[in-house]
């Protein structure tokens, strides 16, 4: 990853560690918007007045300068003149390294004046939309500057929020601090304005009812990131053990880098570990989003390792029976089978649904949520955002350490 693919990803972490800790620290039914209309946080208390709250992180800046926030507070002036119905209240909520020495305070007219007068080319394209008549002492008026703590400070802010919420038997550093997060990013990343909408009542309601350690390109970002795929290797361990689960992997599409060149090495790594016995009478199945010269490739590539892969295919057309047919044991020993077919590869989108005829008890998601396509009525879901291989086959037991 590129020093400025990591600063932005960071950048964005950033923002949905102050959001869920503005999540947690609001009234429970105030009206919370992700990505809202006006700024990055927009909260809606019951008089229906807004505090709107953008998020900058500027990690590698040395100290705090003013030009740093023309372009935030010309964006907040905006947001000003398009909602004069609102009462609003803006905050920028920013850090620089040199926050320690900086005081929380209110947007001066001589930084606002410097904004409106800037040179830069993007800043004064937004300028020269706020018109001369504009209310500029009400704007300034509106405007607190919050400088904000260094990522790590923020991360142990939001964990004892956390810790306040008072949820039994559900540790908040590898279930609740990495769900948040990820709750806020999904949220935060909706197309639909309204299903950016959330309460502090709903996400404690998800945090009390799920159990899962998320990981996700979000939740692997965070420093607590090796304790995150420990902890998810020890919660799926137990039911990896048991012979008698019925197993579904879906590969979302570039999910993980050059998940077609790795699908054989990770299906044979699998099938060593845990599908080698006469024991291990439930056949795997293998969902990747591909083509159909590519499932075809795959399963030619399976059979020069010696796994017979069952696709469903007759000539070029799919055969829903045939897919789900058990296969045929020959030369059972205690220790090993010689089975007619070794794992199910199925191809999505186009034959997903058949994986719903016959109920599995597990479906492994590599990807950052479910597909609509998959009935999870009585079947336990695993979502994981892994985006490699070995960190796949660590949560999963297959080896020991997720480094290639």
């Amino acid at each position: 990853m590129s020093r400025t693919a990591e600063d932005t990803i960071k950048g964005f972490v950033y923002q949905f560690h102050k959001t869920a800790k503005q999540i947690l620290v609001s009234d429970m039914d105030a009206e919370i918007a992700l990505e809202g209309a006006i700024e990055d946080i927009d909260i809606k208390d019951v008089t229906g007045d807004i505090t709107a709250i953008q998020c900058k992180y500027h990690e590698s800046q040395g100290k705090f300068v003013p030009s740093l926030i023309y372009k935030a507070i010309l964006q907040m002036a905006l947001n000003f003149i398009n909602n004069p119905n609102l009462k609003i209240k803006f905050i920028l909520f920013i850090h620089t390294p040199d926050y320690i020495t900086q005081k929380n305070r209110k947007l001066t007219q001589q930084e606002f004046d410097s904004a409106l007068n800037s040179t830069q080319e993007s800043i004064k394209k937004i300028a020269e939309q706020i018109p001369s008549t504009f209310p500029k002492a009400n704007f300034i008026a509106s405007v607190d500057i919050e400088f904000a703590p260094h990522f790590d400070e923020l991360s142990e802010q939001l964990k004892k929020e956390l810790g306040k919420i008072g949820i039994n038997n559900s540790d908040v550093n590898t279930i609740l601090y990495p769900n948040i997060i990820n709750h806020v990013a999904l949220i935060s990343t909706q197309k639909d304005p309204a299903s950016r909408n959330t309460t502090k009542k709903e996400v404690i309601d998800f945090l009390r009812k799920t159990n899962d350690i998320a990981i996700s390109k979000w939740t692997l970002f965070l420093k607590s990131r090796d304790m995150i795929l420990k902890a998810k290797r020890t919660q799926l361990l137990e039911g990896l053990k048991l012979n008698t689960r019925t197993r579904c992997f879906y590969f979302k599409e570039r999910k993980i880098e050059n998940i077609n060149d790795e699908i054989v090495i990770f299906i044979r790594n699998y099938l060593d570990k845990y599908h080698f016995k006469a024991l291990h009478t439930k056949t795997p199945t293998f969902v990747l989003e591909c083509d159909f010269t590519t499932l075809c490739d795959i399963q030619y590539r399976l059979y020069q390792k010696k796994i017979t892969a069952n696709t469903g295919y007759i000539g070029n057309r799919f055969e829903e029976a045939s897919f789900n047919r058990e296969p045929l044991t020959i030369n059972t020993s205690k220790s090993k089978a010689d089975r007619e077919f070794h794992v199910r590869l199925l191809m999505a989108p186009s034959d997903i649904k058949s994986i719903n005829i016959r109920k599995n008890d597990d479906i492994f998601l590599i990807s950052d949520n479910t597909p609509e396509e998959i009935d999870t009525q009585d079947v336990q879901i695993f979502l994981s955002g892994v985006e490699s291989r070995e960190e796949l086959e660590y949560i999963l037991s297959i080896r020991n350490t997720y480094e290639k």
